[in-house]
């Protein structure tokens, strides 16, 4: 009887122990969280101090081998910021979460993808206006490409006036870079590369002993497809361009055999669109 009783008394013993040590491994494990939300409110109170005092490189640098978590938090911290710089000292500008999203990244390469006209150009403006004014960056340190035409590209040259400068047309530059040969060309690779379809723009050809670059290769899943945008609109002979140095016959002529050759072409498929298909802008365009 006494041993029995020996024994239910060290099970009670140690049951308390396993109970005690259950207990400090939970205050561990919350006193271990509540350090790290203190941390991150402490570094965000620190950035915000920085900011106040216009010292943005000093809060960056707080943050830079943080998780992306906590860097989310900072950049939602620093859009507030920089929406207010953008509003005091540009009127014009209409406050955008999305640009002062991309402008707050400190990361160092860094794609900004959009569609013409959504404020690619306003934002390198406003990220270089921002880096001089509160980075103390300077102008000769930097180099800007732009590819198009508009009122930032006049406040560019304000900047760096003094600097050269490269003009491309922007009809004919798409958002991967490319130099293409027409508006309606252009389209249709921004579309492509916009909805991650890969392709590749002229690739060559053997046709008989020359080779012939097709405007776009395709890559499907089991074929390819090759889509020519033809320069002129064939139920209308005036429809080509004084540029061309052929007829509007001879164009129509090279269409014909461009189509026979693809034909018999069992692992590809053949499509076509034309200056027609234009008319109605790029919305209408995307949606042939």
């Amino acid at each position: 009887m006494k041993i029995f009783i020996w024994l239910f008394l060290g099970w009670l013993v140690y049951k308390f122990f396993v109970f005690l040590s259950k207990d400090d491994s939970n205050t561990n494990e919350f006193s271990s969280k509540d350090r790290e939300l203190n941390a991150t409110s402490s570094k965000l109170e620190k950035a915000k101090e920085l900011l106040d005092k216009s010292f943005y490189a000093e809060a960056d640098c707080l943050f830079f081998d943080e998780k992306d978590q906590l860097i989310k938090k900072y950049y939602s911290l620093k859009q507030k910021y920089i929406l207010g710089f953008f509003n005091d000292n540009f009127p014009s500008f209409e406050g955008d979460n999305e640009k002062a999203s991309a402008i707050s990244n400190f990361s160092p390469a860094f794609l900004l993808t959009a569609r013409a006209g959504t404020g690619k150009t306003s934002s390198i403006f406003l990220k270089i206006s921002l880096l001089i004014e509160k980075y103390s960056a300077s102008k000769n340190d930097m180099l800007v490409l732009t590819f198009n035409k508009n009122d930032y590209k006049n406040k560019l040259f304000d900047f760096f006036s003094d600097t050269e400068y490269l003009s491309i047309d922007e009809n004919s530059t798409t958002l991967r870079g490319e130099i293409v040969k027409s508006k309606g060309e252009r389209y249709i690779a921004d579309f492509l590369f916009l909805h991650g379809i890969k392709y590749q723009y002229e690739k060559g050809y053997i046709w008989n002993g020359r080779v012939y670059k097709p405007d776009f290769t395709i890559y499907a899943i089991d074929k390819m497809i090759i889509l020519e945008h033809w320069g002129i609109d064939e139920n209308d002979k005036k429809s080509i361009s004084p540029s061309f140095e052929i007829t509007w016959e001879e164009y129509k002529s090279q269409m014909d055999r461009k189509r026979d050759f693809w034909k018999n072409k069992n692992k590809y498929i053949f499509i076509e669109t034309s200056i027609k298909d234009m008319f109605s802008g790029q919305t209408h365009f995307n949606s042939i």
